[in-house]
């Protein structure tokens, strides 16, 4: 980390071309840019918020929970090293999350089942648990959610969008992982008044605890899509290639 922070600082300090285009999704970066006197700066729609602005439609009835995989069994940027330096047991990991969910559902009374929105890496018909894997269907499960689990993945941006309740899931065990796990779900947290468990202690659900997750704070949701994942909620700027397309074209 501390090697990256110094070569980032390095390739600053030699870099003197400015780039001709900027294109941003988001206002967090936008402010960044503008600050530093860029004008040639265009904005676009986050990807999943263009295909949220598609779906627009009647929402079915909520007859299940969604859990957002984030398939950390395949992690692609660990298998990238030469050096396997995580301990992160994957087994135990999916054994804890069965559990939770099990134990979910019965309180419940099982008229919430609990399907699981495969992550796009995911090799097909390579599921650590006996449940139901969806593959590419992530928005419309999440659309059509009753409650939405997870940890820290961008698919919780769906849940944003459609202001769907979130339940996020912590665990010790993510510490033998990268404590990046950790930091963005207490993020998440903290931006969006979620609330978070952890499955590794005894499992048990109360009624004041379950009232709250389900009371959703718009006054934070829109706020957190205006600053991180768009400008201005229901307004569109233009899909990605739509607008780096036409930029192009007129500047040839």
């Amino acid at each position: 980390f501390c090697f990256y922070k110094f070569f980032r600082s390095f390739l600053y300090l030699i870099s003197f071309n400015k780039p001709s285009f900027i294109f941003l999704d988001n206002a967090k970066y936008f402010d960044i840019f503008k600050k530093k006197n860029y004008s040639n700066i265009y904005k676009y729609d986050n990807e999943n918020y263009s295909k949220y602005l598609k779906s627009l439609k009647q929402i079915k009835d909520k007859k299940y929970i969604v859990f957002l995989d984030q398939d950390f069994d395949h992690n692609f940027e660990f298998s990238l090293r030469k050096v396997k330096l995580s301990k992160f047991d994957s087994k135990l990991y999916w054994k804890k999350i069965d559990f939770f969910f099990s134990k979910l559902e019965k309180h419940f009374e099982y008229k919430y089942k609990i399907v699981i929105a495969a992550h796009h890496r995911r090799p097909k018909k390579d599921y650590p648990i006996k449940r139901k894997f969806i593959h590419n269907n992530t928005k419309n499960l999440v659309k059509d959610s009753f409650l939405v689990l997870g940890h820290h993945s961008l698919s919780i941006n769906y849940a944003i969008f459609f202001n769907k309740p979130i339940l996020l899931l912590n665990t010790k065990i993510f510490n033998l992982h990268t404590f990046t796990r950790k930091n963005s779900i207490n993020v998440l947290k903290k931006k969006l008044g979620l609330k978070v468990m952890s499955i590794d202690n005894k499992i048990s659900f109360n009624k004041k605890f379950l009232e709250r997750i389900f009371l959703i704070d718009k006054k934070r949701y829109i706020p957190y899509f205006n600053r991180y994942l768009g400008f201005n909620f229901n307004e569109t700027k233009g899909q990605k290639w739509d607008v780096i397309s036409e930029v192009l074209a007129k500047n040839k």
